[in-house]
C-alpha cells in the first residue's frame, strides 16, 4: 500500500514537470514571434524613411539642376538682351526698321584708311588669312596696295552698297558694308547691283559671275552674282546698310537696287531676291564671329545677324 502511494506521487510529479516545460516553451515561442514582428516593423519604418529621404534628395537635385539650367540660359543671352533692350520686337515694317536704325546709328567711325588695319581683327580666319567673298585667293591681312591686272594680284575694299550710290560719309568706311576682296574681281563687279545671272560674261575663280540678270528675278540689267555661300551674308549687309542709314537713302543715286525712300528703301525685285537669299543661306558661325568682331571695333551690330527673324518682320509684307 505504501509502495502504491509512492508510485502515484512520482507519476503526478512527472506530469506537473511536463506541463511546466510546455508552458515555458510556448511563452518563449510567443516572445520570439513578438520580437520578430517588432524587428520587421522597425525595418519597414527605416526603409520607408530611407525612400522618403532618397526622393527628397532626388527632388532637391532636380530642382538644383533646373535652376542651374535656367541661370545658364539667362546668362548666355545676357549680352543680346542688353544690346536690344530698347527694341519692341512686336513691331513690324517701317516701325521696326526705324527702331533698329536708331539703335545702330550713329556708331564709331573708323575711317576708310582704318579698314586696312581693322580687317586684321574682323576678317581673318583661323590661319590669320583674309576671308575673300569673291575669290579663292588666300590673302595676307597686311595692306600692300599697288595695282592689279588680273585676279590674285592684290586685295582691296569692296562696298556691298556701292560708294557711287551714296558718295561719301559713314557708309564708305562701315565694316558691315565694306569687305576685303580681290581687287580685280571687285573692279569687275563695279557698281552693278547684286542679282542672279542668266548668262555670264565673266566668272571669278570661286564662281562669282557678272552678266545679264535673269528674267525670273525681275531684273535683266547687268548684275553681279556671288556664290551661294555668301548670298545670305550679302543680303543681310544690304538690309543692315539701308536700315543704319535710313534717313540718307532718299538722297542716294540709284543703280536699280534701291527705292530711294526711308521704307522699304530697296526695290521690290531686290527685296524678293534678298529674302530668298536670306532663307537659302542662313546665318552661320563665320557671320556671327564677324558680327562680334565688328561690334568690338565699331560699337554696333548687324541686327539681322543676331535676329534673322527681323528680316521678314521688316520686309516680308512688302512682297
Amino acid at each position: 500500500m505504501k509502495n502504491k502511494k509512492i508510485l502515484s506521487l512520482l507519476i503526478l510529479g512527472l506530469v506537473s514537470a511536463s506541463l511546466l516545460s510546455c508552458g515555458s516553451s510556448e511563452s518563449s515561442s510567443s516572445s520570439e514571434q513578438d520580437s520578430s514582428s517588432s524587428i520587421k516593423e522597425s525595418s519597414s519604418e527605416e526603409s520607408s524613411s530611407e525612400s522618403e529621404s532618397s526622393e527628397s534628395s532626388e527632388s532637391s537635385s532636380e530642382s538644383s539642376s533646373q535652376s542651374s539650367s535656367s541661370s545658364s540660359s539667362s546668362s548666355s543671352s545676357g549680352e543680346d538682351i542688353s544690346y536690344y533692350a530698347s527694341i519692341d520686337w512686336s513691331l513690324t515694317g517701317a516701325a521696326l526698321k526705324s527702331e533698329l536704325s536708331e539703335l545702330i546709328y550713329p556708331h564709331k567711325e573708323i575711317g576708310y584708311d582704318g579698314l586696312k588695319t581693322t580687317y586684321k581683327i574682323t576678317d581673318v580666319d583661323e590661319n590669320n588669312r583674309l576671308v575673300d567673298i569673291y575669290s579663292n585667293k588666300s590673302w595676307s591681312p597686311n595692306w600692300s596696295g599697288g595695282n592689279y591686272r588680273q585676279e590674285g594680284d592684290m586685295w582691296n575694299r569692296e562696298h556691298i552698297v556701292p560708294q557711287s550710290t551714296f558718295g561719301s560719309g559713314l557708309p564708305k568706311s562701315d565694316i558691315f558694308n565694306v569687305y576685303p576682296t580681290d581687287g580685280y574681281v571687285n573692279n569687275r563687279r563695279g557698281h552693278y547691283p547684286h542679282g542672279e545671272v542668266e548668262s555670264a560674261s565673266y566668272t571669278s575663280n570661286n564662281g562669282s559671275m557678272l552678266g545679264n540678270g535673269s528674267s525670273s528675278s525681275g531684273y535683266t540689267g547687268t548684275v553681279f552674282e556671288p556664290i551661294a555661300r555668301w548670298k545670305g551674308d550679302i543680303a543681310r549687309s544690304y538690309f543692315y546698310t539701308v536700315t543704319c542709314y535710313e534717313s540718307l537713302v532718299p538722297s542716294w543715286s540709284n543703280n536699280g537696287q534701291f527705292a530711294l525712300n526711308t521704307y522699304p528703301s530697296l526695290a521690290s525685285w531686290t527685296i524678293e531676291l534678298f529674302l530668298k537669299w536670306h532663307e537659302e543661306d542662313p546665318v552661320d558661325e563665320w557671320e556671327r564671329t564677324r558680327n562680334e568682331r565688328c561690334y568690338s571695333v565699331q560699337n554696333n551690330r548687324n541686327p539681322y545677324i543676331d535676329h534673322p527673324e527681323a528680316v521678314s518682320a521688316v520686309w516680308g509684307s512688302t512682297i
